[in-house]
């Protein structure tokens, strides 16, 4: 009986220790669904704009569980797409036409804030290094085949690449057209 009861504690031991790494691991997969619907953003910005990548701007990501329907800071305001092209990504590209919310959440409900840099140099002061709900697109670059998420520059000024921290498997890079 004792050995039963102790078999039992310690499978309910080792799911309640696997449970929220299993959780995290499918919040990061969504995560990085969601990176690709930002790339999917930049490709129908660019065939509305002659082929051009959005230029830089940032749209820091609301105050974490605060309002869930937040837009990023600065763009709160329809006119502000026109000034800054990470809203303008955010508003046009990623909520539906006549949102008067911020659909554009991770899986926990907040919403995410989106850096765009031209080139590597401007980016390389921003690289992140924990979870803070941000997209990073740095045009101009590649993402490196070092497995740690890193990005080079590259000669076509049309190529961008979208680096992310996920909250438990590391910083994340995707290519434009991946």
């Amino acid at each position: 009986m004792v050995l039963v009861l102790a078999i039992a504690g310690l499978i309910f031991l080792m799911v309640f220790i696997a449970l929220p790494a299993l959780q995290r691991a499918q919040r990061d997969s969504q995560r990085k669904q969601d990176v690709s619907k930002v790339s999917s953003a930049i490709m129908n910005y660019q065939s509305n704009n002659n082929g051009k990548l959005p230029t830089a701007g940032v749209a820091e990501p609301p105050e974490e569980n605060g309002d869930e329907g937040a837009w990023p800071g600065g763009c709160g305001e329809k006119t502000s797409v026109t000034a800054n092209s990470a809203c303008n990504l955010i508003r046009t590209y990623l909520n539906n036409v006549n949102a008067t919310e911020n659909e554009f959440k991770d899986p926990n409900g907040n919403s995410y804030g989106i850096k765009i840099f031209n080139g590597l140099a401007n980016y390389e002061n921003s690289i992140p290094t924990t979870y803070d709900r941000t997209m990073y697109v740095i045009t101009g670059v590649k993402c490196k085949n070092d497995g740690a998420g890193g990005v080079e520059a590259v000669n076509n000024k049309r190529d961008y690449a979208i680096t992310f921290m996920t909250e438990g498997s590391g910083l994340y890079c995707m290519n434009s057209g991946s």
